[in-house]
C-alpha cells in the first residue's frame, strides 16, 4: 500500500472510533412528555445529555402531531407538559 493509503485508512479508523467514543460516553437521559394543545393530547418520547433537554425534545416530538404550520408548532412546544416522566 502506498503512504497516502495507509494514512487515509487510519485517519478513518481513527473518525470511526471517535464517533463510537463520543456516543457511548455521553450521558443520556430519556424522558416521555405529554402535551395537551388544542383540545387535543399527545405523549412522546425522547432522550437528551440533560433532564431539561430530553423534556423539551419530547414535547416537541408530542407538538409535531398536534400543531399545524410554524406559529402553532412554536406556541405547541411553549406550551407545559401535562405529564413528565423520567425514569
Amino acid at each position: 500500500m502506498r503512504r497516502t493509503g495507509i494514512l487515509a485508512l487510519l485517519a478513518m479508523v481513527l473518525l470511526v472510533g471517535a464517533i463510537i467514543w463520543s456516543s457511548l460516553t455521553t450521558p443520556r437521559v430519556e424522558c416521555e412528555a405529554c402535551i395537551t394543545y388544542d383540545g387535543r393530547t399527545n405523549c412522546a418520547s425522547a432522550a437528551g445529555p440533560t433532564r431539561e433537554e430530553a423534556v423539551q425534545a419530547a414535547a416537541d416530538v408530542a407538538c409535531a402531531t398536534l400543531a399545524t404550520g410554524r406559529a402553532g408548532s412554536m406556541a405547541c412546544s411553549r406550551s407545559e407538559p401535562t405529564r413528565v416522566s423520567c425514569p
